[in-house]
């Protein structure tokens, strides 16, 4: 049997549903069945191996912005295995042992009074895979006093197989695989047929801020209503009563077809220069029209009327995340009037499964309805819930954008910073803490060999972005033109590893953004404001730093290049202050805004003034560069960030990073 079993893996709060569901495997011919990356099996070592794609990669309920940490399920045919995957999309820090996934579920359905649990800290020596060795088991008895019982440190509970770490992944700073044998003989006779109750959890910490850390969990243990905020289990992330845990769907139960969205997935039709998309422009000429879309992605054939959509807007840059949005006066994202109420299949869409307005004729004051932007390059964020009188499962249910694709060899662009909305958080008029990491990647420094951008994976990847697959639900899928490993457990015949990325087409286990970053050069800041919350975990007390939306930029460069080198700084009265290299620290005032410049430079001679004779081989894990042929060519963003950048100093300093 061929093709792509797809299914749900989060269904959206927006319908009373069961939180968490498993995705059956995804069956490729020679690669039938869940994920293996040990042996016996057909063995796959990357991270997000093909048979991953059945299972979206899901961002934790706790985290609106899906960036601070991402989790899988697959259950296996006979119901008696499940699959799991936690991965973390950008470590703060260094990955070590002190980061930590949590993962638990109960033994007898939603009664919960009797739950079995997992503590695994990362490793960090040995060769990906590794398995990790700081392990611990916890058992849950409602009837007994305690009622939680860690077993000795370093004991894997019966039901645990295949532990399995990566911190050298090309799409990942690091995760953690491991499979759940629902046969144990310490889990009973676990009702398949029935709903469960599930936790998962993580804890990243910035070793070299060691005060921080982020720590997303499903369900979310500061959650609003009845019984919030959850109380945890001293020492750990576990929210402490097992009733208060996701509800799954029974476990042979599958996932539904679903409807989801991403930041690739959205903007605007408008192009600059003309024939290059430049999906986040917004055009704020007088007399200008602008049309926004959303192109979700349906595992069922989607019909007319069947979701609803509302566009947002906000200058360039960084947001707080608030799902769904708030309104009024201080909110951070400005809702477009005409984007209110969007229903898929309505004109001007261009077919069934897209969601599309028209904005009226903008005036000298007012753009898309609304008033003209500072910024004429905006995030976008949309939101989907079912239509009236429907009833629609979501994967994701909301997503932003705010990825460029600019062309080197200087590039200098304002972002904004803004902490608008935080006040509801905070109670106070406090000035606001907000840390921000850049995350470089594919930028090696500038060098005395020359280096080429590698073109094809470079466009592949970007066509993949533009139109990412829909799958619906049974239609057969063609994932790789490479053949099919054979299973082989002698490691001097062991099936050799796709070469990743291949395309970013055929790594269907892949998201868009990741396809993006494993060969683009890209530079990513991530901002997180600092909350009250303190989070203890193995005896240690540590800030939670909350996710704000991350802004991205991809950039490409046509010939050989020497390198790469980089640049945050401040514009305006407020102070940014680097900690160190890639960590950022500054206070906004409350409800308030701040403006960075970010600046990256391909440089064109080598560091020395010296031209070898012939290209010099890439170092591995760098980028292998030529040009895609693509930029976005945002000539007026550029403009206005070297304007801005030039008026902060007359002198370039630049800093010399690895990626």
């Amino acid at each position: 049997m061929s093709g792509l079993t797809a299914g749900l893996c989060l269904l959206s709060s927006l319908q009373a549903q069961a939180d968490v569901c498993f995705s059956k495997p995804v069956l490729l011919p020679g690669l039938e069945g869940p994920p293996d990356w040990i042996t016996p099996g057909t063995v796959r070592t990357e991270l997000n191996e093909p048979r991953w794609a059945a299972a979206p990669q899901l961002g934790f309920e706790s985290d609106d912005t899906d960036s601070e940490g991402v989790y899988r399920l697959v259950m296996n045919e006979a119901n008696t295995e499940i699959s799991v995957s936690f991965q973390v999309p950008m470590d703060p820090g260094n990955p070590s042992n002190a980061d930590v996934i949590y993962f638990g579920f109960t033994k007898d359905g939603v009664s919960a009074s009797l739950a079995t649990a997992v503590r695994i800290g990362l490793t960090t020596n040995g060769t990906d895979p590794v398995a990790p060795t700081n392990v611990r088991a916890y058992s849950y008895d409602v009837a007994t006093t305690p009622q939680w019982k860690p077993a000795p440190p370093l004991t894997k509970p019966d039901w645990l197989k295949e532990p399995a770490a990566w911190r050298n992944d090309a799409t990942a700073a690091w995760g953690i695989n491991f499979k759940v044998d629902l046969t144990a003989p310490s889990l009973g006779s676990i009702d398949v047929t029935a709903p469960l109750k599930i936790l998962l959890a993580m804890h990243v910490r910035d070793e070299l801020t060691s005060a921080n850390s982020f720590n997303p969990s499903t369900p979310n243990p500061a959650c609003a209503g009845p019984g919030c905020p959850y109380p945890l289990l001293a020492g750990t992330l576990f929210i402490r009563d097992p009733v208060n845990w996701a509800t799954t769907a029974a476990l042979n139960a599958g996932c539904s077809g679903s409807v989801s969205i991403s930041g690739t997935q959205l903007g605007t039709t408008n192009q600059a220069p003309p024939g290059s998309p430049a999906p986040n422009s917004v055009n704020t000429a007088d007399g200008a029209i602008n049309t926004f879309y959303a192109r979700p992605a349906y595992t069922i054939a989607p019909y007319v009327d069947m979701i609803t959509g509302k566009f947002h807007v906000a200058n360039w840059g960084s947001v707080p995340a608030f799902e769904p949005p708030i309104s009024g006066a201080d909110a951070p994202w400005i809702e477009i009037t005409q984007g209110s109420g969007v229903n898929n299949g309505a004109p001007p869409s261009a077919d069934v499964g897209e969601l599309s307005f028209t904005c009226p004729i903008n005036t000298p004051a007012q753009t898309c309805g609304y008033n003209t932007p500072s910024e004429p390059l905006q995030s976008i964020y949309v939101e989907l819930h079912p239509a009236a009188g429907q009833t629609v499962s979501f994967t994701d249910s909301a997503a932003h954008r705010s990825l460029r694709f600019e062309e080197l060899s200087q590039f200098s662009a304002p972002a904004e910073i803004s902490v608008k909305g935080l006040k509801r958080v905070f109670g106070n008029d406090e000035p606001r803490r907000i840390f921000l990491y850049v995350h470089a990647k594919n930028l090696p420094p500038h060098q005395e060999a020359p280096i080429q951008l590698p073109t094809e994976k470079m466009a592949a990847t970007k066509r993949f972005a533009d139109t990412p697959p829909r799958l619906p639900k049974g239609t057969p899928q063609q994932p790789s033109t490479q053949p099919a490993p054979t299973a082989t457990t002698d490691k001097a015949t062991k099936p050799r590893q796709m070469d990743l990325p291949d395309t970013g087409v055929g790594d269907l286990a892949l998201t868009a953004e990741q396809a993006l970053r494993t060969v683009w050069p890209t530079y990513e800041v991530r901002p997180f404001y600092q909350s009250d919350e303190e989070v203890d975990v193995n005896g240690q007390k540590v800030k939670r730093l909350r996710a704000m939306y991350p802004f991205t930029y991809h950039h490409s460069h046509k010939g050989e290049l020497y390198g790469f080198t980089h640049l945050l700084q401040g514009a305006g009265e407020i102070e940014v202050k680097q900690l160190r290299p890639g960590l950022y620290y500054l206070e906004i005032p409350s409800e308030s805004v701040a403006h960075v410049v970010t600046t990256v430079q391909a440089h064109e001679a080598p560091l020395s003034g010296h031209t070898p004779d012939h290209p010099g081989p890439v170092p591995p894990g760098r980028c292998n560069c030529s040009t895609p042929g693509y930029g976005d060519g945002y000539g007026l963003a550029r403009n206005l960030g070297l304007l801005a950048l030039g008026a902060l100093s007359a002198v370039w300093l630049w800093r010399r990073r690895r990626a």
